[in-house]
């Protein structure tokens, strides 16, 4: 009788925290069989890239499903290749096809990566299609930089009204920035390139927030931990073509 329990035990497979702790190579096959992971193959693949012991199969996997044309394996490896290996260019790549597919978050990253040049040939009016695309789809942090386009006017034809328009809906999304952006076009905050300390403490008593909040508006996040705990991997990381 225990035999047989052991038996289908075994028939029945491992679940992905075995297999991850159990120290061995795994492979797509061992994959295949986990019931949790078949339906979401990218996020299992996504798993094991965060694990030392297992990146190179997650790694090789996403790469696989990307290159096949799934839109989330696409965006996860854009996330890769932008943050842990630096390769830009290759990072845009992923990131416009995922954007292509619908990808909201996608097209947030692409179109980051136009503004900049970073990666991309710089081309703001196709930054502001991009996130155009991605506001619509309800993407606060999107809203907002739609809002600054009508509000500088500088690529588009400036439009304070649509710039309201979108600075009100990104601040129902929570980006805290929009609030500041509405309150200098009611002429509440003085709208300067350069505020002095003065004017900020000033700002700040204003809408009394958080001593962050008049930060740069858009800083990188900093992944120097996970740059470090990946630079042994970035040699045995290959390049993914794309067709």
């Amino acid at each position: 009788m225990k035999s047989i329990l052991n038996w289908l035990k075994g028939s029945m497979g491992k679940t992905l925290d075995e297999l991850i702790h159990n120290g061995t190579t795994i492979t797509i096959s061992d994959i295949r069989k986990i019931n949790e992971c078949r339906a979401e193959m990218a996020k299992t693949a996504k798993i094991l890239l965060d694990d030392p012991k297992h990146s190179r199969t997650g790694y090789n996997i996403l790469g696989a499903l990307a290159t096949g044309g799934e839109m989330k394996a696409q965006l996860l490896m854009g996330e890769f290749c932008e943050t842990v290996l630096e390769r830009p260019e290759q990072a845009a790549i992923f990131y416009q096809q995922a954007a292509d597919q619908g990808s909201s978050e996608a097209q947030v990253k692409y179109a980051n990566m136009l503004m900049t040049g970073k990666g991309v040939a710089r081309n703001h009016r196709e930054a502001f299609l991009r996130y155009a695309l991605a506001a619509d789809q309800g993407i606060g942090v999107a809203q907002f930089e739609v809002g600054e386009f009508y509000r500088n006017g500088e690529d588009i034809p400036g439009d304070l009204d649509k710039a309201v328009y979108w600075y009100k809906l990104a601040k129902q999304n929570g980006i805290d920035r929009a609030e500041i952006r509405l309150m200098q076009i009611m002429g509440v905050i003085p709208v300067k390139k350069q505020s002095n300390n003065y004017e900020i403490a000033l700002n700040r008593a204003i809408l009394k927030l958080p001593e962050d909040i008049f930060c740069v508006e858009s800083s990188a996040i900093d992944n120097s931990a996970s740059r470090e705990s990946y630079s042994d991997f970035k040699k045995i990381f290959p390049v993914v073509y794309i067709n």
